[in-house]
């Protein structure tokens, strides 16, 4: 034990039971010594003797070299780790909204203290996604990254395309797996992919930003017409998150999209994650993994762990190397939208084509990247608003089927 580093592990959910696990399975070195938790009632399937409901007995432990944070409040999170470090601990986090909350404070305490932050579990489940882009392309400048961040919302969209199932049942599966919480609105709603992609524009741009700034759009309202809509393009709905960079502009969004099978994201189904990358001289880059459950998010966290017995830290080397551009300032996005209102949102969107079917409105066409987020209007009345990969390819007067029921036609 004395020859193993120390870890308060805080939180024993999915992820930290999974990691609590693999520690007590294999010889690593690394060895638990304390869970903080705080609900002291809620039955656990390890003996009682490992937990603390007081957070300062694993802060102030000098025998802890590590904190792992793998709680869900945010707030509660950023004082553990802020704590953590002023207290001389290296610490591992996978708390994406507390570190995108909190990027510039985090970085100037790692300066401050000489200790390492790692979060790696915070982005894309097992893909080493941070490493690459802060350590891989430190010095390459990149023109996008893209993919599907969220592992709960792609298992409910291959459920409802395969399976045939509606939202609330395909929603109903997810939460049976363990990928949906009580509570889906972090993932369904977009929040996640986006906290994500904050954390992303750190590493792969430099560029440290407010959430108010991404284009956010969710899945919520989606409808067996969607996904119809797409089958009938020969596309696939997929929640992306993307941020790409011209001379003096960021793209950043995530949305629904229609991607079509030229598209290396069209084949990452069920919980899978998937990165792409656009270096300058590399040429594109692909990866892709598990992005949710118990294991996959603790190989993550295990990885961190290993980086800190090796000295690794995030070099963060393209801060401050330039200005930060503009945020979705100029250009146009091409839409699909459907909804049963005429709201003002639409009145800045140059409509290209539009049908009906009953009392529900469908439209194509584009919108300045500008007055996009006036969308949310159409999302927040329960309508559906999603991007296209690439143009679509609509005959007019078709009928879109579903077996022999007729959901809609364009005319």
């Amino acid at each position: 034990m004395s020859n193993k580093l120390n870890i308060g592990l805080f939180g024993y959910g999915c992820v930290g039971s999974g990691l609590f696990r693999i520690l007590r399975q294999y010889d690593l070195p690394f060895a638990i010594k304390k869970i903080g938790v705080k609900n002291i009632s809620k039955p656990r399937d390890i003996d009682a003797g490992w937990f603390t409901f007081n957070k300062e007995e694993l802060l102030t432990d000098d025998s802890i070299q590590v904190i792992v944070e793998l709680i869900d409040d945010a707030d509660e999170a950023f004082y553990i780790v802020k704590q953590a470090l002023l207290n001389g601990k290296h610490v591992v986090s996978a708390n994406k909204k507390m570190i995108a909350t909190n990027l510039s404070e985090l970085i100037q305490l790692q300066q401050q203290t000489g200790k390492t932050l790692l979060y790696e579990g915070a982005v894309c489940g097992s893909i080493p996604a941070l490493r690459i882009l802060d350590q891989y392309y430190a010095n390459e400048e990149l023109s996008e990254v893209a993919g599907i961040l969220n592992g709960t919302t792609n298992y409910i969209l291959t459920q409802m395309a395969d399976g045939d199932l509606d939202y609330q049942t395909a929603l109903q599966l997810a939460a049976d797996a363990g990928f949906a919480e009580s509570n889906p609105v972090m993932d369904v709603e977009s929040y996640d992919p986006s906290f994500k992609l904050q954390i992303i524009l750190a590493h792969a741009f430099g560029i440290i930003t407010q959430n108010e700034q991404i284009i956010r759009f969710g899945v919520k309202y989606i409808t067996a017409a969607d996904i119809q809509f797409a089958k009938q393009m020969g596309c696939k709905i997929k929640l992306i998150a993307r941020v790409a960079k011209t001379k003096t502009e960021l793209c950043v969004y995530v949305m629904p999209t229609f991607v079509d099978a030229t598209n290396a994201l069209f084949n990452i189904n069920h919980e899978n994650n998937a990165l792409s990358i656009q270096p300058h001289f590399a040429d594109k880059q692909f990866f892709s993994g598990k992005g949710a459950g118990s294991f996959p998010t603790a190989s993550a966290v295990l990885s961190d762990l290993t980086a800190i017995t090796q000295n690794q830290s995030y070099a963060y080397s393209k801060q401050n190397k330039e200005l930060a551009p503009s945020f979705n300032s100029t250009g146009a996005i091409k839409v699909y939208v459907r909804t049963s209102l005429h709201l003002s949102a639409l009145a800045h969107m140059q409509i290209e084509q539009q049908w009906h079917e009953g009392s529900t409105q469908f439209y194509i066409g584009n919108i300045p990247l500008n007055h996009a987020k006036q969308l949310t209007e159409i999302q927040n009345n329960g309508g559906f608003v999603a991007a296209f990969d690439a143009p679509p390819t609509i005959k007019l007067s078709t009928h879109f089927q579903k077996n022999d029921e007729v959901l809609f036609s364009i005319h």
